[in-house]
């Protein structure tokens, strides 16, 4: 995640414009799964790949899209990426 989103200039020319992720937000994932809205879940896409959940979350000035594979011999969640943006005023 730090390697695909860390960099601040990709991402500010994302659709819509994303924040680089930096170390604390790491820190906020436990949050994040906590107080977040389940968004949905997604099925294997093909062969050999894993089912996902996804999660939405606002923790301060931010706003967090976190996406978690499931793991299912392991009886595991594993963090797949994690987004963030700017929230907007005036949302909660």
């Amino acid at each position: 995640t730090l390697r695909v989103h860390g960099n601040p200039m990709v991402e500010r020319g994302r659709k819509p414009p994303q924040a680089a992720i930096r170390a604390v937000d790491f820190e906020r994932v436990p949050a994040i799964v906590a107080h977040g809205s389940i968004v949905g879940g997604r099925p294997p896409s093909s062969k050999g790949s894993t089912a996902r959940v996804t999660y939405h979350a606002t923790v301060g000035r931010w706003h967090y899209t976190l996406v978690e594979e499931i793991r299912p011999n392991r009886k595991a969640l594993a963090l797949k990426t994690l987004h963030k943006r700017k929230r907007e005023m005036g949302s909660p």
